[in-house]
């Protein structure tokens, strides 16, 4: 890896400057579409039998048309969180809290 020059870069331990071109790796995802059921009138997600409860906060992520995450309530206050990779705990956990708080206000 090229490294830049910054001012005081030397051998007394002076800070590491940031490099030029660091990798980086964009992971673009998005809200799997509901679909229309004709016979109750609403659109809905097929959350295979983990989620039990209608909420506006319900919701799953597709990367690369896989669904790799969903959210949803399963008893009053309750919620189950499903992930696999790209996400991790805490990323899968950070989306989920963002969700929820994002719908109090």
């Amino acid at each position: 890896m090229k490294r830049g020059k910054c001012k005081g870069d030397g051998p007394e331990g002076s800070p590491t400057p940031v490099p030029a071109n660091p990798r980086r790796r964009e992971f673009v995802m998005h809200n799997k579409a509901p679909m229309w059921n004709e016979n109750s009138q609403v659109y809905q997600l097929d959350f295979g039998g983990r989620v039990t409860q209608e909420s506006a906060k319900n919701f799953q992520i597709e990367f690369r048309g896989k669904q790799v995450m969903q959210f949803g309530r399963i008893d009053g206050n309750a919620y189950t969180l499903d992930f696999q990779y790209p996400f991790s705990a805490l990323q899968a956990f950070a989306v989920a809290l963002a969700n929820v708080t994002q719908r109090l206000k």
